[in-house]
Parts: structure tokens; C-alpha cells; sequence
């Protein structure tokens, strides 16, 4: 797969391509979600990564308790790989204390899923998960 960065197109060299062989190409995304730090001021954060999905429209959303999370309250980085797929980082800030103790949910959709993929992480009243 060669990424075209001008055109923002991607492009295969298949050998022995048939016609029958045309068609969209797609690949699902693998999604995780961690405990992460934030490097100046120390607080922890959810991180959601959804890798290695195309084409590049993809829904990612924060949940927690059941309850959507404002999109707003959250940092998100999307990445071109090296072989023209795509990665895309969430990051959900987690203030300490109590407030913030619940079961938060990754829900990722895209076009090369038969049904949204959902990661769950329980997050404990002393920040741990």
C-alpha cells in the first residue's frame, strides 16, 4: 500500500489482479483503552486508540456510567501509518477524587465494522483502575 500525500490517496500493486478482484478495501480498526499519566502535570487520563483502521471516517466517543461525555472534555491525535491506514488517540483527563470513580466506555464505529466495537475500564475512587 503507497500513501500519496499530494492527492491524500492510497494506492495497492496487486500481482495477478482479475477484474472480479475489483472493489473498496477497508480495514477495521483495533481498539484499546489505558491508564495514562499526563507527563507536566501528573494527572491521570484515559487513553482510547483505535490503530491500523481505513478508510480514515471513524466515530470514537468517551461514555461513563452509561452517560455521553461531552467531546469537548477530551484531546484526540490522528495519526497516518506507514502503511496508509490510520491511528486516532482519545484522551480523557480524570480529576482526582471521588467524582470520578465509574465504569467509562470506549465506543469506536466504523465503516469496516458489522457492529461498533466497545472497550470498557472501571476506574476506583482512588484513581485506580
Amino acid at each position: 500500500m503507497i500513501w500519496n500525500n499530494e492527492t491524500e490517496e492510497v494506492s495497492f500493486l496487486l500481482m495477478k489482479l482479475k477484474i472480479n478482484d475489483a472493489g473498496l478495501y477497508s480495514s477495521p480498526p483495533a481498539v484499546s483503552v489505558s491508564d495514562v499519566k499526563e507527563s507536566s502535570g501528573g494527572l491521570p487520563m484515559l487513553l482510547c486508540s483505535s490503530q491500523g483502521f481505513y478508510p480514515e471516517t471513524i466515530e470514537q466517543v468517551w461514555f461513563r456510567d452509561g452517560q455521553l461525555l461531552n467531546t469537548t472534555l477530551s484531546d484526540t491525535q490522528q495519526e497516518v501509518n506507514p502503511d496508509g491506514s490510520f491511528t486516532l488517540h482519545s484522551y480523557l483527563p480524570l480529576s482526582s477524587g471521588p467524582s470520578q470513580t465509574g465504569l467509562y466506555l470506549c465506543l469506536v464505529n466504523h465503516s469496516a465494522l458489522s457492529q461498533p466495537i466497545t472497550v470498557n475500564h472501571t476506574v476506583m475512587s482512588n484513581g485506580e483502575s
